[in-house]
């Protein structure tokens, strides 16, 4: 093999995994458009039921077709862990899928992309871990982009009854961040990630029936943007991250996320004809900044020799996990070496 061969080899897996992930983060972006068009016609919670009750069934039912067996172990533990996640989950959801009505779908992409400014300072109050200094850099870029994408830009203190929600929801995404890396690393991530999509559809349901009526989706394209987010957003996009996210680094990977409000602007601006103004670009770029900061720079504190806010991690399907004592030490693994899921531990407590 030459040596330019032999250079990139090594790198493939990686590669791979970073422009897979850069789809996923396209798709995600590509959601805000979408659910701001389907609100319009759709109540939000008749639309969770639909989107995630979809979603997981096409993770659960081939799940257990492949493995018939994987719910003897600890079936109480499997469902009260994803309960869980599946309750902070569908908050999230819903606050951003009520807020999209009262606010624009670009301005709630970058609200949204807050949820990861908001993991070290809850982590900070449940795991008495501080933050490091870019992190803390990170909330003041943020907390500044926020009030000039979300004032109006007439002056007032009072920011859009939209914005709230969506912040609320990025809020709920920090929570159930938190959540999978303490009860991820327990059980099988396909079936957990399952459970959890299966909570988010039977909440969505419950408070469609009684709020809601279930109303009928008569048109079909609204069915066309239904199957996007339910195949492509949710059951796809979290099966690429579960399986791909392991091959790559990190921080690229935070990075490479943390872009999916910049296309959910550029979504909106193509499909919805959003602009924003001079205020709400200097807003987003703040919002950014802190987001890439708080990433970027965590990382890095974390990788010369700063604990995480959840004590030693390992790299598990939806992020960093705590390792259990006969996990093997990520920074010892042949990187070349396919990855095996860490053995299962007992259910504990949170």
């Amino acid at each position: 093999m030459s040596r330019p061969l032999r250079l990139l080899a090594p790198r493939s897996p990686a590669l791979t995994a970073d422009l897979l992930l850069l789809g996923v983060t396209v798709i995600w972006g590509g959601t805000f458009p979408v659910i701001k068009t389907l609100v319009g016609e759709v109540p939000p919670h008749t639309l969770l039921a639909l989107r995630f009750g979809a979603a997981s069934l096409l993770l659960l039912l081939p799940a257990l077709w492949v493995r018939p067996g994987a719910l003897r172990s600890d079936p109480s533990c499997l469902l009260r862990d994803g309960v869980l996640l599946g309750v902070s989950l569908w908050a999230a959801y819903f606050l951003q899928t009520a807020g999209l009505r009262f606010t624009t779908a670009s301005k709630a992409a970058f609200l949204t992309a807050l949820s990861v400014v908001f993991v070290p300072i809850l982590g900070t109050l449940v795991f008495k871990r501080r933050p490091s200094f870019p992190q803390w850099a990170g909330v003041g870029a943020a907390t500044a982009g926020l009030a000039l994408l979300s004032l109006p830009d007439g002056g007032g203190l009072a920011p859009r009854y939209g914005d709230v929600l969506v912040l609320l929801c990025a809020v709920a995404y920090a929570v159930q961040i938190l959540l999978v890396d303490r009860l991820g690393p327990r059980h099988d991530p396909l079936l957990l990630t399952g459970v959890e999509l299966a909570t988010v559809a039977i909440l969505s349901l419950g408070f469609a029936v009684g709020t809601e009526g279930l109303p009928l989706v008569h048109r079909s394209g609204l069915w066309w943007g239904l199957a996007y987010l339910a195949v492509p957003a949710t059951a796809v996009a979290l099966w690429i991250q579960v399986r791909y996210q392991h091959r790559t680094d990190p921080t690229r990977v935070g990075v490479i996320l943390s872009m999916e409000p910049v296309f959910a602007a550029l979504f909106a601006m193509a499909f919805l004809a959003e602009r924003m103004a001079g205020q709400a670009l200097w807003g987003a770029g703040l919002v950014l900044v802190g987001v890439l900061v708080n990433e970027v720079g965590g990382r890095r504190s974390e990788g010369s020799g700063a604990r995480s806010p959840l004590g030693r991690g390992v790299d598990g399907p939806f992020g960093r996990g705590e390792a259990p004592q006969d996990a093997p030490d990520p920074a010892r693994a042949d990187p070349g070496a396919p990855s095996h899921p860490p053995k299962r531990g007992r259910c504990g407590g949170l």
